[in-house]
């Protein structure tokens, strides 16, 4: 079935260089994630190990997609209330749904994908390696595939906060690292990611079905 099978993976908006965060490095780094908060998405993973690393170091947290909303909203609500006892509800930063993510991508210096479930392909981390961000991903399912551990970003256990704060901590002090993850990443996107690329690669499965189609004719 391998050998029958060809990967088109899906596309991102490449944005242009111009758009990319330029930001002075003396600013206060941000590490941030979106998506529905729900338990599969691994927001309170983030969140825990931020607040670790909080009483070291000085960051600050965006979180978007977030809802507090009637039943489905009682994850979010119990996270927001660990976050108040913690005394650093001045670090964290929630926003609701949101279409702008191209505002999400240049608030952020480090993309957090800590699903706990195998995301298919994880839209979030490719995302963020086309802005050029250093990006640290849950190291299961199509994660692992878009993000290569140590060379366009870092891994982490799935399901494992202490782990994620380990990769956390290496990205947020290195910043010859962040560099460099950030660069790979950025060109690592454009060449498998881009719409062009996806295209092409459509049209080479059209063209090999085609060609075994004459052959067999």
């Amino acid at each position: 079935l391998r050998q029958k099978t060809t990967v088109v993976y899906d596309a991102v908006a490449i944005p242009a260089e111009e758009r990319l965060d330029a930001r002075n490095s003396s600013h206060k780094l941000v590490v941030g994630m979106a998506g529905r908060c729900v338990p599969a998405k691994g927001h309170d993973l983030l969140m825990r190990a931020s607040l670790a690393l909080l009483k070291r170091h000085d960051f600050s947290v965006e979180i978007w997609g977030w809802s507090e909303e009637g039943a489905p909203g009682e994850f979010a609500r119990i996270l927001r209330s660990e976050v108040r006892e913690s005394g650093r509800s001045d670090a964290f930063h929630f926003e609701g749904y949101r279409l702008d993510m191209e505002n999400f991508y240049q608030r952020v210096d480090i993309v957090v994908v800590p699903s706990r479930v195998k995301e298919g392909f994880g839209l979030m981390a490719a995302e963020g390696l086309a802005w050029r961000k250093s990006v640290a991903a849950a190291s299961h399912g199509g994660l692992v595939e878009i993000v290569e551990d140590g060379r366009t970003g870092l891994h982490f256990a799935p399901g494992d906060a202490e782990s994620l704060r380990s990769a956390l901590e290496r990205l947020l002090t290195d910043g010859e690292l962040r560099s460099r993850l950030a660069g790979a990443g950025r060109a690592a996107a454009v060449a498998r990611f881009s719409p062009a690329v996806h295209a092409d690669n459509v049209e080479r499965v059209y063209d090999l079905l085609l060609s075994r189609e004459r052959a067999r004719a």
